[in-house]
């Protein structure tokens, strides 16, 4: 009796180990993990581009430098430095004044009188199956100048008092682009937010198996799943019950950084 006890002792060892292999054993996991980081923006930097056309090409450029001297009077009023508005002019072309698609019209000639019998009695006219096409005139084109602008402000009330000395004029800024003085540096933030998000899940799975201690063992930045302008892309798409980002503050820049770190899980 007692040999069959200590047999079916043995046999069951096995069976011991593979249900339970976690207690014993250490469990990788790699984790990807994103960071964000807001700074307030060192500068801001609006372009944009002027187009007028007159009666005559000197009329054009005079409307042009118009708009350069109004939007030079603003920048003067805000205290920065006449550096802050670089003027960038572009050659002067030719274009149409009006944007109408004209589409060629397609008139069929007139039908020939039938023609007789050898009785005198007149015959169907014949059809006319070839079509003539009209095209139209040639649009009238109006001299014109182009010219380009970047203004550097040095925050969001500066931008917020450009727009509303400008208010009054036929003058509308383009494109702003906030940026940082030092961005590698708000960029190590985001990186180093991103490996303590990574850890925090680390430590979620290793309490999920009773495991105690976390080791990290490797971050990889090359092997990022999904890189923050395409996760951004898909969140805009995402369902409404998906978390979405939230926009950066007013007058902030934020910046994103994902990275791949692997974690060793021991009891």
């Amino acid at each position: 009796m007692s040999i069959r006890l200590v047999f079916a002792a043995l046999m069951a060892l096995p069976f011991v180990a593979a249900v339970q292999p976690a207690a014993s054993q250490e469990v990788r996991v790699r984790i990807v993990g994103t960071g964000q980081y807001e700074a307030p923006a060192s500068s801001i930097v609006v372009t944009g581009t002027f187009w007028k056309d007159g009666e005559s090409q000197a009329e054009a450029d005079a409307a042009l430098a118009a708009n350069y001297d109004a939007l030079a009077r603003a920048v003067a009023k805000l205290g920065l430095p006449a550096s802050a508005l670089v003027r960038e002019p572009r050659p002067t072309a030719l274009l149409p004044t009006t944007s109408i698609l004209t589409v060629p019209t397609v008139k069929a000639p007139p039908p020939p009188p039938p023609p007789a019998s050898s009785s005198g009695a007149r015959l169907a006219p014949p059809i006319v199956t070839t079509p003539r096409i009209t095209m139209p005139p040639p649009p009238v084109r109006r001299p014109n100048a182009t010219g380009g602008y970047t203004v550097t402000l040095a925050n969001a009330d500066q931008l917020a008092e450009l727009r509303r000395l400008l208010a009054a004029s036929t003058i509308s800024l383009g494109t702003e682009q906030y940026k940082l003085a030092d961005e590698a540096a708000a960029r190590r933030q985001a990186k180093t937010r991103a490996v303590t998000a990574a850890r925090a899940d680390a430590d979620a799975y290793a309490a999920s198996l009773g495991l105690k201690a976390v080791r990290l063992v490797l971050i990889d930045e090359a092997g990022q799943l999904t890189p923050p302008a395409l996760a951004r892309m898909l969140e805009a798409s995402a369902p409404p019950y998906r978390l979405r980002a939230e926009p950066a503050k007013p007058g902030f820049v934020r910046v994103e950084a994902s990275v791949m770190a692997e974690f060793a899980l021991t009891p």
